[in-house]
């Protein structure tokens, strides 16, 4: 009998062992639906500035932080790249902006090459990290001499439209062109 009160005791230890373990489930399990819905979006932003450039401007890059708030920071090397996720409805996008450097005479410069290859990536996630088809890409490569003696005219023109992307992700994860 006690043999048989043992072996009784190890099954329902098992049993309640098993019932445990399968009652642990994944409560972050996602329904197809609740996966296929557009939740954040991630934008990735590369730049590459020639020397020439880097030489005779100050350049900075505008652009929208994961809250929504307009960032400025200063391009001090030929790279700059950044990436943001944030939630949606957003704004996300880049844009360069140019000005002579102080001390810098353009009569002394023959000719400045703009030399600009900038690309970005928009995808548009589910709460699971999903990639949903809805995004934007693009590469843009701007190469082309400007005259010394054209150069401050040049710069008051393209003053920050040399690189400029920006796009809106509204709550569906639909993207279109934006405004600064």
């Amino acid at each position: 009998m006690k043999k048989f009160l043992m072996t009784l005791a190890a099954v329902l230890c098992c049993a309640m062992t098993t019932t445990v373990f399968t009652a642990c489930g994944d409560d972050d399990d996602k329904t197809p639906e609740e996966d296929n819905k557009a939740a954040a979006a991630v934008f990735k932003f590369n730049l590459k500035i020639g020397n020439d450039m880097l030489n005779a401007l100050d350049l900075t890059v505008d652009y929208y932080d994961a809250s929504g708030k307009l960032q400025s920071e200063a391009v001090t090397s030929g790279t700059w790249t950044k990436t943001v996720k944030a939630s949606l409805p957003t704004t996300l996008g880049a844009r360069l902006n140019i000005k002579l450097k102080g001390g810098v005479d353009p009569a002394n410069i023959s000719v400045m090459n703009e030399d600009v290859i900038y690309s970005y990536d928009i995808k548009v996630l589910t709460a699971s990290g999903k990639e949903l088809n809805e995004g934007k890409t693009d590469v843009v490569n701007k190469a082309y001499p400007v005259p010394g003696n054209k150069l401050a005219d040049w710069v008051t023109k393209h003053a920050n439209d040399i690189v400029n992307c920006i796009y809106t992700v509204d709550l569906n994860g639909k993207c279109a062109v934006g405004s600064w």
